[in-house]
Parts: C-alpha cells; sequence; structure tokens
C-alpha cells in the first residue's frame, strides 16, 4: 500500500512503457500522476481517500486504464489535461467530491467506455458530475475533441451526469452550453445530461 497525505502515491515523469498493477493508493494527495509519459498499462489499482483526484494525467499520450477502482477522493476520480488517445475502460470512478472522469481542454481522441461513474458531486467543487468534458476556447483553451464515451453507467450523480460544457468566466467559474457538440457520446447509461442537443445518443 502506497500512503502518504503530503504526497502522490506514485508519480511517472517522462516514463513510457511501464506496467502498474495491484496496487493500493490510499490517502494520498494524488494516488496516481502522469507527466509526459506515455503508453503505460494501469490496471487492478484502487486509489481512494485522496486530498485532490485518485488519478492525474498531464500530456500524456497512448495509456490504457483498466479495470482499477478510484472511489471515494476528494475532487475527482480522474483528471486528464492535454492528453490524447487514452483508454479508460471498465473502470469505476464512484462516490468521488465532485467528478468521476473529467477531461480539460485539448484532450482528443480518448475512449471512455464501460466505466461505472456514479454518486459523484456531493462537495460541488466547480464541475459536479459523472463524465465532464470542459474548455475554455474564448480563452485560448480549447475543448477537448474527437473523444469518444461509450457504454458508460453513469447515474446519480449530483448535478449532471454527463456534461459538455465551457467555461464563460473564470473568476465565478460560469460555463455554459457550445454550439456544437465536439465529441461522441454514445449508448451511454445517464439521465441527465448538459450540453448541445446534438451531443447525446
Amino acid at each position: 500500500m502506497l500512503t502518504s497525505c503530503f504526497a502522490r502515491g506514485l508519480e511517472l515523469l517522462e516514463s513510457h512503457d511501464n506496467h502498474i498493477v495491484n496496487n493500493e493508493m490510499m490517502r494520498n494527495v494524488q494516488g496516481l500522476a502522469f507527466f509526459y509519459s506515455d503508453n503505460n498499462q494501469v490496471a487492478g489499482n484502487r486509489m481512494a481517500e485522496s486530498l485532490d483526484v485518485g488519478m492525474y494525467i498531464v500530456g500524456s499520450v497512448e495509456n490504457t486504464f483498466s479495470g482499477n477502482r478510484s472511489n471515494d477522493n476528494i475532487w475527482s476520480g480522474i483528471w486528464l489535461e492535454g492528453s490524447d488517445a487514452n483508454k479508460i475502460i471498465g473502470n469505476e470512478m464512484n462516490r468521488n467530491g465532485d467528478t468521476g472522469i473529467i477531461l480539460v481542454v485539448e484532450n482528443s481522441d480518448n475512449v471512455i467506455r464501460g466505466n461505472q461513474v456514479n454518486d459523484n458531486g456531493y462537495l460541488d467543487i466547480l464541475f459536479p458530475g459523472g463524465i465532464v468534458l470542459v474548455g475554455a476556447p474564448d480563452f485560448g483553451l480549447p475543448m477537448p475533441a474527437g473523444n469518444t464515451i461509450q457504454a458508460n453507467v453513469v447515474r446519480g450523480n449530483v448535478q449532471y451526469d454527463l456534461v459538455e460544457t465551457k467555461i464563460l468566466e473564470f473568476e465565478t467559474f460560469d460555463y455554459v452550453t457550445p454550439v456544437a457538440c465536439s465529441n461522441l457520446w454514445k449508448s451511454n447509461q445517464g439521465t441527465v445530461e448538459f450540453g448541445p442537443a446534438d451531443c447525446f445518443d
């Protein structure tokens, strides 16, 4: 078990082709963090009770996250930022304080499929919801685009289950519906949606 209240459970910095399997990362600032790390396999791990997010992925491509449990974190189950062509498949992201899965600005070609993303958002921090894709194109921060969100079970989240949105104002974090959908949402089991009318199948 990797436990420390003042550090990350496991951090990869420009580290590639690793297998991270069957670890427990409990009560850290972040359970697992990737910075510019590619082609890693992350499977069967448990991240819980992090002070921030269970998994924090920045500038990293072609990683696979499967069969992990990232539950009961203060902020999010997994946060992707500037990361492309990752696969998030068959994970649990439940009971996190703000979001289950969030893609923040300029993520593309990621596949989010077959995950359980339930009962998130009880702290209502910024974007309370199940699966949230958010950008700020008016401030030069492009929307996530070209991602596939498919066959996830997304229920009981405090505000919204499925969200594609853009930030309107940073000081208050007001957000609005974009004009058009930039991602493929297909066959998800969610009941409360926020985004362009053409988004959700």
